[in-house]
């Protein structure tokens, strides 16, 4: 065993192994670093779109004049139903398939 440590062939091995783990450290070190240059990147782009946004909001507001309030239309009164002719039913409420009812996140159906 003690032969082994001292042979040609562990100097080899243990170069070998101390590479390995020289490169493996400097991937995880540039991959976590790359994963957090490009997550600032993202958080910069939507800090930039929000200020643009914010900024356009204002300049339309400077730019349009305030809408005056008007009265509202009077209400048509619904037409007459002729005769013989049964009024019109409301339409059913669409059927969710039950995935989709029991969605939390679901913004369509709240």
């Amino acid at each position: 065993m003690i032969a082994f440590l001292f042979s040609p062939l562990a100097r080899y091995a243990a170069i070998a192994l101390t590479v390995i783990g020289a490169l493996t450290f400097i991937y995880a070190k540039g991959y976590s670093h790359g994963s957090a240059h490009v997550q600032r990147n993202w958080d910069a782009a939507v800090a930039r779109a929000i200020e643009r946004g914010t900024d356009a909001r204002a300049e339309a507001e400077r730019e349009i004049e305030p809408v005056v309030d008007q009265p509202a239309p009077a209400s048509c009164p619904e037409a007459p139903v002729p005769k013989g002719v049964a009024p019109r039913k409301p339409a059913a409420a669409p059927v969710m398939p039950r995935w989709l009812r029991d969605d939390q996140r679901n913004r369509d159906n709240r």
